[in-house]
C-alpha cells in the first residue's frame, strides 16, 4: 500500500484520484500528446447505473473526465490531441441510423460532444458487424474491418475486409485488395493507419493480394491507396 500521507493513484491514468472506482477499471488508449487517457470502469463507480461499464477519457494536466459512451467490448484509439476518440460498440444509436444490433465503429468528439457512425453506407449502419476500429493521429482516416457487404460496391468475397474511412469527405475505400483493384480472397483484419491516411498496415489470410510467393498462412501487409500498392511486410531476406 502507499506510504502514509501519499495521494491514491488512479489505476489506469496514475493520476491522483477523485474517486476510487468500486470496481477495476482498464486502461484502452492514450493519445500521442500524452495528455489524455482512455478507460473504462463501472458506472456506479462515478454515480451512474450498477452492472453498467462506461468508457471514461481523462485528461492529464487538468485532471477533467468526458464520459464517452457505455461500452462492451471492443477496440477504442485515439486522436494525437485526444480530442477524438474512435470505438467499437454492440449498442444501437438509432438516431445515428444504427439499427442493425451488431457492432459498429464511432467516433466522439470530446469539444463538441458530437457522436459519429463510422461503419456505414449512406445514413445507416452496414447489414453487419464492424469493429477493430483504429484511428490516425490526425483524426481524419479510421481504418476498420467489416463483415458487412453493403459498406462499398461489389463485395461479394464472403469475407472480413478492411475499409477505410475518411471522415473530412465522407467516404469509404476498401484497402484489402489487391494492385489490380481484386478484392483479398481471405480474412483480412487488425488494421492500422498511418497519421495521413496514405498507409495501411493489416494481417490477411488472402492469397491474391501480392505477386510474391504465399506459405498459406496469415501475413501481414502494407497497403498505399495512394500510389496503388500492396506489400507482403512479413516475409524474410529470401522474399519467403
Amino acid at each position: 500500500s502507499p506510504a502514509r500521507g501519499w495521494p491514491r493513484l488512479d489505476a489506469a491514468t496514475h493520476m491522483p484520484q477523485q474517486r476510487w472506482p468500486s470496481q477495476a477499471s482498464s486502461f484502452q488508449a492514450f493519445s500521442g500528446d500524452g495528455q489524455t487517457v482512455a478507460y473504462t470502469a463501472a458506472a456506479s463507480s462515478t454515480g451512474g447505473s450498477p452492472g453498467v461499464t462506461n468508457l471514461y477519457l481523462k485528461h492529464l494536466r487538468d485532471g477533467q473526465i468526458w464520459t464517452v459512451d457505455r461500452w462492451n467490448g471492443g477496440n477504442v484509439s485515439l486522436s494525437r490531441d485526444g480530442r477524438l476518440v474512435a470505438y467499437d460498440s454492440e449498442i444501437d444509436v438509432p438516431l445515428l441510423g444504427d439499427s442493425n444490433g451488431s457492432y459498429d465503429v464511432f467516433v466522439w468528439d470530446r469539444q463538441t460532444g458530437v457522436r459519429e457512425l463510422v461503419s456505414r453506407t449512406g445514413n445507416r449502419s452496414g447489414n453487419s458487424s464492424s469493429g477493430n476500429s483504429f484511428i490516425s493521429a490526425s483524426g481524419r482516416f479510421v481504418v476498420f474491418s467489416t463483415d458487412a457487404t453493403d459498406l462499398f460496391a461489389g463485395d461479394v468475397n464472403g469475407q472480413r475486409d478492411i475499409l477505410l474511412r475518411d471522415r473530412q469527405l465522407g467516404s469509404t475505400r476498401v484497402i484489402s485488395a489487391n494492385a489490380a483493384g481484386s478484392i483479398g480472397n481471405g480474412f483480412s483484419d487488425d488494421a492500422v493507419v498511418s497519421e495521413n491516411g496514405q498507409y495501411v498496415a493489416f494481417m490477411s489470410g488472402s492469397g491474391n493480394l501480392t505477386a510474391d510467393p504465399n506459405p498459406n498462412a496469415y501475413q501481414i501487409y502494407l497497403r498505399d491507396w495512394v500510389n496503388n500498392t500492396v506489400v507482403r511486410v512479413s516475409a524474410f531476406p529470401n522474399g519467403v
